[in-house]
C-alpha cells in the first residue's frame, strides 16, 4: 500500500455502527481516527468497497459521531475507511479528540512508533525534504 496521510491519525477505541440502504446494520469497534477517515476492527463482515455506509462512533470522551464512509482498504487487522462527507460538528469532534491524544504522554511513543515526523518530511516521491527553520 503506497499512500501519503495528510491528517493525524490516533487511537481511539469506541462502539461502531456502519449501516447501508438496505436496513442491514453493521456492529465493530473502532480502532483509530482522523479527520480523513478511521480503522474499524473486529468486523462481522467484509463491506463492499464501492458501497457508501453511514458510521455511527461512539466515544467515551467525546460522544457520539456521524458521518458518512467508504471502505478503502482491508488488512487483516482491520478495514480503513475514508470519510465522504461530514458535518462541521462531527468534524470538529474529530479534531478534539486528535488533540486530546496530543495532550498525552503516550502521543511521544507513537510518534516514534508509527514514524509521523518521517511521512510528514516526504515530497510526493517519497523522497526526504530538507527542513530548516530560519530566524528572521
Amino acid at each position: 500500500m503506497n499512500h501519503k496521510r495528510i491528517h493525524l491519525r490516533v487511537p481511539v477505541i469506541g462502539e461502531a455502527s456502519l449501516s447501508c440502504g438496505d436496513g442491514v446494520v453493521i456492529q465493530t469497534r473502532t480502532r483509530d481516527i482522523s479527520a480523513g477517515g478511521l480503522r474499524i476492527t473486529d468486523p462481522t463482515f467484509f463491506p463492499e468497497r464501492d458501497m457508501e455506509y453511514e458510521v455511527e462512533v461512539c466515544t467515551s470522551r467525546r460522544g457520539r459521531l456521524r458521518f458518512k464512509g467508504l471502505p478503502v482498504y482491508q488488512l487483516r487487522d482491520g478495514i480503513g475507511m475514508k470519510i465522504l462527507n461530514i458535518d462541521s460538528t462531527n468534524l470538529r469532534t474529530i479534531y478534539h479528540l486528535v488533540n486530546d491524544f496530543l495532550a498525552t504522554e503516550e502521543f511521544i511513543t507513537h510518534i516514534v512508533y508509527y514514524n509521523i515526523l518521517g511521512d510528514w518530511f516526504l515530497d510526493d516521491d517519497g523522497k526526504v525534504l530538507d527542513v530548516s527553520f530560519e530566524e528572521q
